[in-house]
């Protein structure tokens, strides 16, 4: 099994910098997508973060060569989780839960605390 794989974002706009937005990788842009080779676990978390992100309206769809391993996207998964959890103000309160719409729409307890003073 390969130590690097291909991760190929599609639908990533020009005015992304992919080095930012999905990882330090070396990218090469190819139209609206770019190639890019990435340790399996770097691969892993970039998969798992842009699940079902849309930018500009259009989804991101990752392509990754040769395929992962169930279990390295699920320990992708896990960081992604552990790293919102753990970055979210909103998570602040023991037993905070939320659905698949609120991980990415959260608004943080402090900002919507402020928003509601009149």
């Amino acid at each position: 099994m390969p130590s690097t794989v291909q991760v190929r974002v599609e639908g990533l706009p020009l005015w992304v910098d992919p080095k930012q937005a999905l990882a330090a990788v070396a990218w090469e842009r190819v139209s609206d997508a770019v190639i890019g080779h990435a340790d399996r676990a770097t691969a892993a978390d970039i998969a798992a973060r842009t699940r079902g992100v849309s930018i500009d309206g259009r989804p991101l769809t990752v392509h990754i060569r040769p395929s992962l391993k169930r279990g390295d996207i699920r320990a992708g998964r896990l960081r992604d989780a552990r790293a919102r959890r753990d970055t979210s103000p909103g998570f602040r309160v023991k037993g905070t839960r939320c659905d698949e719409e609120g991980r990415w729409s959260l608004t943080p307890e402090d900002l919507a605390l402020a928003m509601a003073k009149p």
